[in-house]
């Protein structure tokens, strides 16, 4: 329900700023999830946790972007890369 409840609002967000086909629209989070809140949203089966050990479970989280044009409707990708990585990609695409 809440992942439903998200995506309407995200939507809703996007049609109220009026944000165009050619904007490039990236969701994520800061940080991996805590394990006691799984199944609803924790991080299994990765080990560690948010703020412990600095295992793969702390730090690995899901982003999503729409760039129509640029990202292709329904591309996944189980690379890794961090937030750092967002600017040069940017960059290349505007040229």
């Amino acid at each position: 329900d809440g992942m439903v409840q998200m995506d309407d609002d995200l939507g809703e967000f996007l049609k109220l700023l009026g944000v165009a086909d050619n904007t490039m629209v990236m969701f994520s989070t800061e940080n991996g999830a805590a394990s006691n809140s799984w199944s609803d949203g924790g991080n299994q089966p990765f080990r560690g946790e948010k703020g412990v050990s600095g295992c793969e479970g702390g730090y690995r989280v899901p982003a999503m972007v729409r760039w129509p044009g640029t990202v292709p409707a329904g591309t996944t990708t189980g690379e890794r890369m961090t937030m750092e990585d967002w600017i040069p990609i940017i960059m290349s695409e505007l040229g």
